[in-house]
């Protein structure tokens, strides 16, 4: 902002421009100077319904992202792991010390320099041998069941706030259902008065 400017309140059609007509300002200031309180309470509350309807659509998408991020991990640890198991023995045991190449990784797990690349599990070839270890297998798998440890708080944290946004929402259509009531009881017992 240049310093020569001079900070001063916006006018009608400035506020008009910035909100875009959110409430329309005039309409809820006729609304309290002639003293119809409910109406304007029952406008305000439906403002506040819509935009809660806006964060709750937000919100649910935050959350559908995050169970993709969460699948496409699992997903990637599975395969991941079917590398693993070409390092295990008759027994079961897995030889630390053993490679394949990195051919053979590719085949045994399609898109896998994808995976560990979206994901920040490093490069496949760390150390430009050509080949990979189980050692190597197993620190990204442990390191792609901690970013779905990670993942899975997140993704409560967004179910509670989701949970939290639809209680405000229903709170708010619950108030505009009291408003309305009250207005028609307000007519009724105004016609019985007649």
């Amino acid at each position: 902002m240049d310093e020569e400017q001079v900070k001063r309140p916006l006018d009608d059609s400035e506020l008009q421009a910035v909100v875009g007509g959110a409430g329309s300002a005039s309409t809820m200031e006729q609304l309290a100077a002639s003293g119809d309180i409910q109406t304007l309470m029952q406008m305000v509350t439906a403002e506040r319904a819509a935009l809660l309807d806006t964060q709750m659509t937000d919100q649910v998408r935050q959350v559908q992202a995050r169970n993709d991020t969460i699948a496409a991990l699992n997903d990637g640890v599975s395969g991941l792991q079917g590398l693993l198991d070409q390092f295990t023995d008759d027994q079961g045991n897995v030889d630390p010390a053993m490679t394949i190449s990195l051919d053979q990784a590719r085949a045994g797990f399609a898109g896998l320099d994808g995976f560990l690349e979206r994901h920040g599990l490093g490069e496949l070839d760390r150390d430009h041998s050509g080949a990979i270890s189980a050692d190597e297998l197993t620190t990204m798998i442990d390191a792609a069941h901690q970013q779905v440890a990670s993942a899975s708080a997140e993704q409560q944290m967004d179910m509670l706030r989701l949970q939290s946004l639809m209680n405000k929402r229903n709170e708010s259509f619950d108030m505009m259902r009291q408003f309305s009531r009250q207005t028609d009881d307000s007519r009724e017992s105004i016609i019985r008065n007649i």
